[in-house]
Protein backbone atom coordinates (compact mmCIF):
# COMPACT_ATOMS: atom_id res chain seq x y z
CA UNK A 1 0.00 0.00 0.00
CA UNK A 2 1.22 3.11 -0.81
CA UNK A 3 0.45 6.50 0.78
CA UNK A 4 0.46 10.11 -0.43
CA UNK A 5 1.87 13.14 1.56
CA UNK A 6 -1.29 13.38 3.12
CA UNK A 7 -2.08 10.31 4.24
CA UNK A 8 1.51 10.48 5.63
CA UNK A 9 0.97 13.43 7.56
CA UNK A 10 -2.40 12.21 8.88
CA UNK A 11 -0.55 9.07 10.10
CA UNK A 12 2.67 10.82 11.83
CA UNK A 13 -0.11 13.19 13.41
CA UNK A 14 -1.69 9.81 14.25
CA UNK A 15 0.60 8.05 16.07
CA UNK A 16 2.27 11.44 17.92
CA UNK A 17 -1.46 12.05 19.48
CA UNK A 18 -1.76 8.23 20.52
CA UNK A 19 2.24 8.53 21.86
CA UNK A 20 1.52 11.60 23.75
CA UNK A 21 -1.81 10.52 25.73
CA UNK A 22 0.07 6.76 26.68
CA UNK A 23 3.07 8.94 28.14
CA UNK A 24 0.17 11.55 29.76
CA UNK A 25 -1.69 8.72 31.30
CA UNK A 26 1.30 6.75 32.57
CA UNK A 27 3.77 9.50 32.98
CA UNK A 28 2.44 13.06 32.78
CA UNK A 29 5.66 14.70 34.59
CA UNK A 30 8.37 13.29 32.09
CA UNK A 31 6.13 14.98 29.46
CA UNK A 32 6.28 18.58 30.66
CA UNK A 33 9.64 18.42 32.00
CA UNK A 34 10.89 17.43 27.84
CA UNK A 35 8.20 20.49 26.86
CA UNK A 36 9.93 22.80 29.60
CA UNK A 37 13.33 22.10 27.81
CA UNK A 38 11.63 22.36 24.20
CA UNK A 39 10.57 25.88 24.68
CA UNK A 40 13.39 27.06 26.81
CA UNK A 41 14.95 28.36 23.21
CA UNK A 42 11.62 30.18 22.45
CA UNK A 43 13.53 31.72 18.86
CA UNK A 44 15.22 28.17 17.97
CA UNK A 45 11.60 26.32 18.54
CA UNK A 46 9.80 29.30 16.50
CA UNK A 47 12.56 28.26 13.51
CA UNK A 48 12.55 24.59 13.81
CA UNK A 49 8.33 24.70 14.35
CA UNK A 50 8.60 27.36 10.44
CA UNK A 51 10.67 24.66 8.87
CA UNK A 52 8.43 21.98 9.62
CA UNK A 53 5.18 23.59 8.72
CA UNK A 54 6.82 24.84 5.44
CA UNK A 55 7.57 21.34 4.42
CA UNK A 56 4.25 20.28 5.51
CA UNK A 57 2.60 23.43 3.87
CA UNK A 58 4.57 21.90 0.95
CA UNK A 59 3.19 18.49 0.68
CA UNK A 60 0.14 19.68 1.88
CA UNK A 61 -0.47 21.60 -1.21
CA UNK A 62 0.66 18.66 -3.74
CA UNK A 63 -2.69 16.96 -3.08
CA UNK A 64 -5.14 19.81 -1.24
CA UNK A 65 -5.81 23.90 -2.40
CA UNK A 66 -5.35 26.32 -0.02
CA UNK A 67 -8.43 26.72 0.70
CA UNK A 68 -8.89 23.42 1.50
CA UNK A 69 -5.81 23.63 4.03
CA UNK A 70 -7.50 26.58 5.44
CA UNK A 71 -10.74 25.48 6.52
CA UNK A 72 -9.06 22.37 7.87
CA UNK A 73 -6.97 24.95 9.70
CA UNK A 74 -10.18 26.48 11.36
CA UNK A 75 -11.05 23.30 12.40
CA UNK A 76 -8.09 22.45 14.09
CA UNK A 77 -8.02 26.54 15.70
CA UNK A 78 -11.89 25.40 16.56
CA UNK A 79 -10.30 22.38 18.32
CA UNK A 80 -7.62 24.29 20.27
CA UNK A 81 -9.99 26.64 21.26
CA UNK A 82 -12.13 23.91 23.18
CA UNK A 83 -8.90 22.36 24.53
CA UNK A 84 -7.49 26.19 26.20
CA UNK A 85 -11.54 27.32 27.22
CA UNK A 86 -11.32 26.16 30.76
CA UNK A 87 -7.64 28.35 31.24
CA UNK A 88 -9.16 31.06 29.39
CA UNK A 89 -8.52 33.33 32.89
CA UNK A 90 -5.25 32.07 33.26
CA UNK A 91 -3.86 32.71 29.85
CA UNK A 92 -5.16 36.47 29.46
CA UNK A 93 -3.15 37.00 32.03
CA UNK A 94 -0.12 35.97 30.27
CA UNK A 95 -0.63 38.39 27.27
CA UNK A 96 0.10 41.64 26.95
CA UNK A 97 -1.67 43.81 24.52
CA UNK A 98 1.18 46.01 24.04
CA UNK A 99 3.85 42.96 22.72
CA UNK A 100 1.28 40.69 21.29
CA UNK A 101 1.93 41.74 17.94
CA UNK A 102 5.73 42.33 18.46
CA UNK A 103 5.96 38.95 20.22
CA UNK A 104 4.33 36.90 17.18
CA UNK A 105 4.88 39.30 13.94
CA UNK A 106 5.86 35.93 12.17
CA UNK A 107 2.72 33.60 12.41
CA UNK A 108 0.69 37.22 11.93
CA UNK A 109 2.55 37.97 8.97
CA UNK A 110 1.87 34.31 6.99
CA UNK A 111 -1.51 34.18 8.78
CA UNK A 112 -2.15 38.11 6.77
CA UNK A 113 -0.39 36.92 3.51
CA UNK A 114 -2.78 33.36 3.19
CA UNK A 115 -5.97 35.54 4.03
CA UNK A 116 -5.33 38.95 1.84
CA UNK A 117 -4.75 36.40 -1.29
CA UNK A 118 -8.35 35.16 -1.27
Amino acid sequence: MVFNAVEILALILSVVVILKLVVLAIKPNWLFDLSKKWFSNVKAFQVVIFILGGVMLYYLLQTLSIVQIMAAGAFVAALYTLLLAPYTKKLMKLFKTKTIVRDNWLAFVIWLDFHCGY
